[in-house]
């Protein structure tokens, strides 16, 4: 299967890399424009659980196989962070984020709720600059808001997450807590989802 689809004769403008984004909500799939082709990328799977550290700078180091699986080397690679319900900061790929804000601002209407929680999503969000090494640099107000601080003396640890579609980063703390939590529901959890994805049977 040919994976690029050819723009041809949209102008001058496209050629020059004018402000152009598409976005095929296929199975997952997201289309950008790079030079008068449209590249299409397989969805993301991030998996597993590491333990991480900050650096001087403050940075986080990606393991080896989260870098790859994201291929941070791509030109248009962009991340954002942000805060989650549960206490831990989400990492997407920017195309990602722009999708899940979409549909956070659709499904709001006019619940004052329902805006305030999206308010709030929008002040503790912030784009993170991630180098070709895959270190990446989150604000010091998202770390503290995850309860982690670069400033506290002897080593920072973080708990890295693979989430499939995005990764979250964890105090230890809090990701004890919320596994311990989570390890009692699991059975339960996984035996709804079974049960909501089973297809109706026949009388």
């Amino acid at each position: 299967m040919d994976n690029h689809i050819r723009l041809g004769d949209f102008g001058a403008d496209l050629q020059k890399r004018a402000v152009l984004v598409i976005k095929l909500e296929i199975t997952g799939y997201i289309v950008r424009p790079a030079f008068g082709t449209i590249h299409m990328t397989q969805p993301t799977h991030l998996i597993g659980l590491y333990k991480a550290t900050l650096d001087g700078e403050g940075r986080l180091q990606l393991p080896l196989g989260l870098r790859d699986e994201m291929n941070v080397r791509r030109p248009d690679f962009r991340l954002m962070a942000n805060l989650e319900p549960d206490g831990s900061i989400c990492l997407r790929e920017r195309a990602a984020w722009e999708t899940h804000v979409d549909f956070l601002r659709g499904a709001a209407g006019e619940s004052n709720r329902h805006r305030r929680a999206i308010l709030f999503f929008a002040a503790h969000s912030s784009p993170v600059r991630c180098d070709k090494q895959g270190r990446v640099r989150i604000p010091d107000s998202l770390l503290g808001s995850a309860g982690m601080d670069r400033q506290a003396k002897g080593r920072k640890e973080l708990v890295l997450v693979g989430n499939f579609g995005d990764l979250r980063v964890w105090s230890p703390e809090r990701w004890e807590a919320f596994g311990k939590e989570a390890l009692e529901d699991f059975e339960r959890g996984v035996d709804s989802l079974l049960g909501a994805a089973s297809p109706p049977v026949s009388q």
